[in-house]
């Protein structure tokens, strides 16, 4: 039993460790420019793969058209990935009124490329942006989002990444939000402390220098994680990275309505986070534990499971709250707290069990 209480402690006491360092990471963070004023205004490309998104294009097109910046020097480029739904239709349907927005079909695949990152690596090639702005089919960005991303963009920078949050009425899409979030503000602490972690594939610009540096998608490794491979690539180029978070780059998600859904997603961006370093995919481990940990010391030791439980939840909530704050968005965090606990302890545990499911993984009707 001591030998087993020793264990525990040392567990709890690294993760609370962990968690104490985020806090102070996070009240560190590199300052935010909130509506820059820009001198010079680049052309810029904005490239949004679409596969099977008749119910999500129209929003996402709307909403590009609507951001504060010269429509001369902006150009929005589309590219139906052969879809099998309406989506080409309703594409087509919205250029008629807006001269800068282009449809691409593409059909056939470019070097390494396949799937998303071989329709960016076609639309990058049409491109005549100065700076690449990537963002999918079921995403509505704000309308100062360019500008933003411009405004607080550094010459050493390779990718300039926003945040994305899930948004929707169902308690399955708040908890998904509040993860994303969860997620976001641990992304940005550690970002800010020159730790990389990854760029957001949904809410990311980069420079067209850099992306032709890298030899783009065609030339780099295909990963179902496309997003994390050019960011791969451009600090293998000797670049850094920008981890944005203010209401000016924040985007909105659609949620994922299934929970197969989500595993597929989860397991999918677990290729990526395999990859990040050792010391954080062991972090991250850790904390998919907690849940199945916290669970057995309930079981053994009641007390110092309620006591450790109830400092984490606190935590928890402090957390996430200060990242909503920072980006300027009001939600009901306290009503959903404690089933956001119990979500993320068995979503961790069914999407670790889900990785190690032999098989190809599905991604837009597609195995790879």
């Amino acid at each position: 039993m001591k030998i087993l209480l020793a264990i525990l402690l040392v567990y709890f006491l690294v993760y609370f460790i962990y968690i104490l360092f985020l806090f102070i990471f996070f009240e560190r963070l590199k300052p935010y420019i909130s509506n820059p004023s820009l001198t010079y205004k680049p052309l810029v490309s904005v490239l949004i793969a679409a596969r099977n998104e008749e119910d999500n294009i129209g929003e996402c097109l709307n909403s590009l058209a609507s951001v504060n910046y010269p429509e001369d020097k902006l150009e929005v480029l589309i590219g139906n990935d052969r879809s099998e739904d309406n989506t080409r239709l309703i594409v087509l349907e919205f250029i008629k009124a807006h001269q800068n927005f282009k449809l691409l079909d593409i059909t056939e695949n470019v070097g390494l490329a396949r799937g998303k990152a071989n329709v960016l690596a076609q639309l990058a090639r049409k491109a005549n942006g100065e700076f690449l702005f990537i963002t999918d089919a079921d995403i509505s960005v704000p309308e100062n989002w360019i500008s933003e991303m411009l405004g607080n963009y550094k010459k050493t920078s390779g990718t300039v990444s926003g945040v994305t949050m899930i948004k929707g009425d169902s308690l399955f899409t708040k908890l998904q939000s509040m993860e994303w979030m969860h997620a976001f503000g641990m992304v940005k602490a550690v970002s800010d402390q020159n730790i990389p972690v990854s760029a957001v594939g949904n809410n990311m610009m980069i420079p067209r220098k850099v992306y032709e540096e890298t030899g783009g998608y065609e030339n780099i490794p295909f990963s179902v994680t496309e997003d994390f491979e050019l960011f791969k690539a451009t600090l293998d180029l000797g670049y850094d990275y920008q981890q944005l978070m203010g209401p000016g780059v924040l985007a909105f998600s659609k949620p994922l309505d299934s929970l197969k859904r989500l595993l597929n997603q989860r397991r999918r961006w677990m290729q990526g986070a395999v990859k990040i370093p050792v010391v954080l995919s062991t972090l991250l481990l850790m904390q998919s534990l907690f849940f199945p940990v916290i669970l057995f010391t309930l079981f053994v030791m009641p007390n110092l499971a309620i006591l450790v439980w109830s400092v984490k939840l606190l935590l928890q909530y402090s957390f996430i709250n200060r990242v909503y704050k920072k980006i300027d968005y009001k939600f009901p965090l306290w009503k959903y707290i404690f089933i956001y606990e119990f979500y993320t302890g068995f979503v961790s545990l069914l999407t670790l069990l889900y990785y190690l499911k032999p098989g190809k993984i599905e991604w837009k009707g597609r195995r790879f």
